[in-house]
């Protein structure tokens, strides 16, 4: 019987030479080693027969068995705490490749470390190694995120963007420092899609936008000497938001004598101030 003959890989005999022949046990064909051949790899898991061949007038020894096992493949267990392992990753892998392991990890307000084979020590690990054995599990190791919140005057005076670093959860928004375009106030803060908001919780990086109204003034039409000691009497007041047509109103006063003269200096849109116009009743002589 042959001697040496052995399995010392996985899916392979070793120790072969070119005299021998094999067969998986219970096949009735032999099959003979190829010329120069040491080993016999790429078999199917089970048993074997191996023996010396006949060769003229001697016959064929008695075989050998010989044990062929598969290349084993493991489980890859994760550990995430509440992450999420984004994408295909591996969960097994075969003897002799090894793997790497998956780094588009998630969670929310937390930023992943990496992954470690110890759930009590951070011992970085990113691959398993092609020699390595036996199921394994690896536990994702995570930091509290913190995010900026940046602040945009959207066309208010100062241009210069406020950024708040080191935010992470509920925030209370602050007031508005940018100064607002002429004849305009802060009417709140809103998102990139325009929405004004008066809350915010914070879990990545946000921008914000100031968002501006017109405000409303006032004017007070007044008319010079209408009393009879000569002072000025008011007639109306009226609010126009700044930007839009200013509509002088009608005169419904009379006075025996005089007629209205019609509003002095009328602006053709409102501006950013409070104003008074001026009217007078003239004689009709």
């Amino acid at each position: 019987a042959p001697s040496n003959v052995t399995s010392s890989d996985y899916n392979m005999i070793t120790g072969v030479t070119s005299s021998m022949e094999y067969r998986k046990a219970g096949a009735e064909q032999w099959t003979r080693v190829p010329e120069g051949a040491m080993s016999l790899s790429g078999l199917e898991a089970g048993v074997y027969e191996v023996r010396t061949a006949a060769v003229g007038k001697y016959l064929a020894s008695d075989f050998i068995e010989v044990t062929v096992e598969d290349i084993p493949v493991y489980t890859i267990t994760y550990e995430t705490y509440g992450g999420t392992i984004n994408g295909d990753y591996a969960t097994e892998y075969t003897y002799g490749e090894g793997a790497t392991l998956p780094t588009d990890v998630t969670r929310p307000m937390y930023h992943f470390r990496g992954w470690s084979d110890s759930d009590k020590a951070f011992n970085k690990v990113t691959e398993i190694p092609a020699d390595a054995s036996g199921d394994k599990t690896f536990y994702a190791w995570w930091e509290t995120a913190t995010y900026t919140v940046t602040f945009h005057a959207n066309n208010g005076t100062d241009e210069e963007a406020q950024v708040v670093s080191g935010i992470v959860g509920t925030y209370n928004l602050p007031g508005c420092s940018f100064t607002a375009p002429e004849g305009n106030f802060f009417n709140g803060w809103a998102t990139e899609d325009g929405k004004v908001i008066d809350s915010l919780y914070v879990d990545e990086d946000t921008d914000l936008y100031a968002t501006w109204k017109p405000a409303t003034y006032l004017i007070d039409w007044m008319v010079r000497g209408w009393d009879a000691d000569g002072t000025d009497a008011g007639y109306v007041q009226t609010s126009v938001v700044y930007g839009e047509a200013i509509t002088a109103p009608e005169m419904t006063w009379v006075k025996k004598g005089y007629l209205f003269s019609g509003w002095e200096d009328v602006p053709a849109t409102m501006p950013a101030d409070n104003i008074v116009i001026y009217g007078e009743f003239i004689k009709n002589f």
